[in-house]
C-alpha cells in the first residue's frame, strides 16, 4: 500500500481537509466540564511537525472515544483528514492562529518514524524580560540554574478552588537574574525535588510553554497552568549543556566555593544555618577580597534613627532621585503642572520608563562571641524574615498613621 503524502504545517490550507499530517504530540492537557469536574469536555494539544512548526490541536468530547488511545504525551501519530478552526487566544504558545480539529471522519494511527526534532526550545534572554523588551504574557521557553527555591505556597484560585505557587531565583549565563514562579502540579514537583535528601547539588530547570508575568511589580517568568512542561535536572542535551558551562564559567569567580548550590529555604535558619561559611566579626576587617561570608550572632537593635527603606531603581535597584519639574500640560492649554522625575543615581544603569519602588535597607546592629558590629539587612533577606516587601509595610504604616491622625 502507498505511504500517504505527508503535508506539512506550513503548508495547511482551510480550502482542503483532504491532507495527511506526521506530528509529535508535545503538550497536551484535558479541560473538563464546568458542571462535572470529572467529565472531560474537551482535550487539547501542541503538536509539532518533522520541519520543527507548531500548532494546537483539540477534541471535543463527543469525538474523544474513538481518539483518546492515540493522546500520549511525545506520541508520534499519523492524522489524515483532520479540519481546520481559528484559533484566538490572549497567549498563543504555537503562533498559529488556526488550529486541528478532528471529526468521525479523521483517521489516526501511531507511527515510530518520526525524523524531526525531539523538542524544539526557544529560549528567551533572562535580560530581555527584566528590561522588558519581551512584553507581560508572550509565550517563552527559558532554562536556568536554581539559585533559591522558596518555600510551598497556597493560593485560591479565580474558580473558588485551592492551588499551590513556588517561587525560584533563576539565573541565567549570562549571570542576569529573574524570578520564576511555578504553579500548582510544577510547584509540588519542585518543592518535593528540592526536599529529597538525594538530589543533586547544582539544579537546572527547563520550562517549555512557559510565559512572561508580572510578579510584586517586577517582570518575571511563570508556567502557563496545564500547557507547560518542566524539566529538572534531566538527561537533555539543552540541560547538559547550559548545566556544564554555568558551573565551569562561575567556578573560576571568587564568589564561588565548594559549598555554593542551589538550595531550599523552607525557614529563616535554614538559609544560613547549615553553611559552613562563617566569619566572626573580629575578623571582618582581615577580608582583602569581595567574598560571602556568613556571620551567626543576635540582633541586639534595629538603629532607629536611620530610615529603614530607600527608594529604588526599578531597573538595578540602586537609589533614585526624585524631584519635581514644571511643564506645560497635554491638553494644549497655557496651563503647567508639577511632575515628578525619577533618576537612577547609578550611571550605568541602562533602564527605561524608571519607577521608584521602596525596598527595605535595615540598620542593625549584630553581635557574637567575638564583639558588635552594625550591618544593613536588604530587601532579598528582609523579605525572608518580614514575609512582607517593604511597599506592603509602608501600605501598613500609612494606615496605621491615618486612624492614628483620625482619632486626634
Amino acid at each position: 500500500m502507498e505511504e500517504p503524502k505527508i503535508t506539512m504545517l506550513s503548508k495547511l490550507s482551510t480550502l482542503s481537509n483532504n491532507y495527511t499530517l506526521k506530528l509529535k504530540i508535545i503538550s497536551i492537557w484535558r479541560k473538563m466540564m464546568h458542571a462535572s469536574k470529572n467529565q472531560i469536555f474537551r482535550v487539547d494539544m501542541i503538536c509539532m511537525d518533522e520541519e520543527g512548526h507548531t500548532i494546537q490541536a483539540s477534541c471535543l468530547h463527543r469525538i474523544l472515544p474513538k481518539f483518546d488511545q492515540f493522546f500520549k504525551l511525545d506520541q508520534c501519530i499519523v492524522i489524515s483528514r483532520p479540519s481546520l478552526a481559528p484559533y484566538n487566544t490572549s497567549i498563543n504558545h504555537t503562533k498559529n492562529n488556526q488550529k486541528l480539529t478532528f471529526n468521525m471522519y479523521t483517521q489516526i494511527q501511531r507511527t515510530d518514524d518520526w525524523k524531526g526534532p525531539k523538542y524544539c526550545f526557544s529560549f528567551v534572554k533572562f535580560r530581555d524580560v527584566v528590561e522588558n523588551v519581551v512584553p507581560i504574557n508572550s509565550p517563552v521557553d527559558f532554562i536556568g540554574y536554581v539559585e533559591v527555591c522558596f518555600n510551598l505556597e497556597d493560593t485560591n484560585k479565580k474558580d473558588g478552588t485551592k492551588g499551590k505557587r513556588l517561587n525560584l531565583k533563576l539565573k541565567d549565563i549570562d549571570d542576569q537574574q529573574v524570578t520564576a514562579t511555578l504553579w500548582d502540579d510544577f510547584a509540588i514537583e519542585m518543592h518535593g525535588y528540592f526536599n529529597n535528601p538525594n538530589r543533586e547539588k547544582h539544579v537546572v530547570v527547563l520550562v517549555h510553554f512557559g510565559v512572561v508575568n508580572m510578579y510584586k511589580d517586577q517582570p518575571g517568568l511563570s508556567t502557563s497552568f496545564d500547557i507547560s512542561r518542566m524539566w529538572i535536572n534531566a538527561e537533555l542535551e539543552e540541560m547538559s549543556s547550559f548545566k556544564n558551562s554555568f558551573i565551569e564559567k562561575f567556578a573560576s569567580t571568587p564568589s564561588w566555593s565548594d559549598n555554593v548550590g542551589s538550595y531550599l529555604i523552607s525557614s529563616v535558619e535554614d538559609s544560613f544555618m547549615n553553611n559552613p561559611s562563617f566569619v566572626l566579626t573580629a575578623f571582618l576587617g582581615t577580608i582583602e577580597k569581595k567574598k560571602k561570608v556568613i556571620l551567626v550572632g543576635t540582633i541586639l537593635a534595629i538603629c532607629s534613627e536611620k530610615n529603614w527603606y530607600y527608594n529604588a531603581c526599578s531597573y538595578c535597584k540602586s537609589g533614585v532621585e526624585e524631584s519635581f519639574i514644571t511643564v506645560d500640560k497635554d491638553d494644549g492649554s497655557d496651563e503647567v503642572e508639577d511632575r515628578m522625575t525619577v533618576l537612577c543615581t547609578n550611571t550605568k544603569c541602562k533602564g527605561v520608563d524608571i519607577v521608584s519602588l521602596p525596598r527595605f535597607k535595615i540598620p542593625i546592629r549584630v553581635q557574637d562571641s567575638s564583639g558588635t558590629v552594625t550591618l544593613t539587612l536588604f530587601d532579598y533577606e528582609a523579605y525572608k524574615i518580614f514575609k512582607k516587601t517593604a511597599k506592603e509595610l509602608l501600605e501598613v504604616q500609612d494606615k496605621v498613621n491615618l486612624n492614628y491622625n483620625f482619632l486626634f
